[in-house]
């Protein structure tokens, strides 16, 4: 719902920026847990820490009304600055041939790439969050010691890195369109930082961090490609798809490394 109304704000110009300032807060929201919650927790309890939990959630409920209050007052069909809903030729028709086939396809509103996109996406973050729900353990057990303190300020090296990265690579999307060669660039920087994370065992694993730090920030061009390939009614239809293959991944990969 958030992507969806981000797109009706800002389509046309801007949208990748937009989006990834939205994934550069929930970043910001990672780096705060992996640093608060084990300080409340060691000082007032784990009870503690789930209240300050209950609290945030607060906090974001109110964010969304309040977002409604904005939107119903003034409808993004209304709120038109010089060139903002502006649509490419792209964005208006999808590519094909004019065949019966590809009208079909074109009349669906999802072009067929778009699948392409949804099993990429699923790739992607099945590497991303399992990773996450261990990593504190096993930077312990390979570069850290027991020093669960440190292992998680290096926890934070990733997503702290896609905060900062993730404006600047939705306006550079924005300005050049090459999403699908920083998806290119975010899995080799996946490959590259979890395999030198793997195989490595020696000093700090801050250069393999900062690498997948980067490959973070890359996850922008899954949700900027969306307006390119669908039209703008299957626009929620494929947020919803990105977000069901997502929690997909965090389902079935950690159930296939455990076995």
């Amino acid at each position: 719902a958030q992507a969806r109304m981000v797109t009706e704000w800002f389509e046309g110009r801007e949208l990748a920026l937009a989006i990834g300032m939205n994934l550069s807060i929930a970043r910001v929201g990672t780096i705060v847990n992996n640093n608060i919650s084990p300080r409340v927790a060691a000082r007032w309890g784990v009870p503690a820490a789930l209240w300050l939990g209950l609290a945030t959630c607060i906090l974001s409920l109110l964010s969304t009304l309040l977002t409604v209050l904005i939107d119903k007052a003034v409808p993004s069909h209304t709120y038109q600055p010089p060139g903002l809903r502006k649509r490419t030729a792209s964005q208006a028709t999808l590519p094909g041939p004019a065949t019966n086939t590809a009208n079909r396809r074109r009349n669906s509103g999802i072009h067929p790439a778009f699948w392409l996109l949804v099993a990429a996406c699923f790739l992607f973050w099945g590497c991303m969050v399992p990773y996450n729900n261990v990593a504190s353990d096993y930077l312990q057990a390979r570069y850290y010691g027991d020093d669960a303190y440190t292992a998680n300020l290096a926890m934070s090296i990733p997503d702290g890195l896609a905060m900062l990265l993730i404006p600047f690579l939705g306006h550079w999307v924005d300005h050049t369109g090459y999403r699908l060669t920083l998806l290119v660039m975010g899995s080799s920087a996946l490959c590259l930082g979890h395999g030198w994370l793997a195989l490595g065992s020696w000093g700090a694993a801050i250069p393999q961090l900062f690498i997948i730090g980067f490959g973070y920030a890359a996850l922008l061009g899954f949700w900027a490609c969306v307006p390119i390939v669908c039209q703008p009614h299957r626009h929620a239809l494929a947020y919803g798809l990105f977000t069901s293959v997502m929690n997909l991944a965090v389902t079935v990969i950690p159930l296939a490394i455990a076995a």
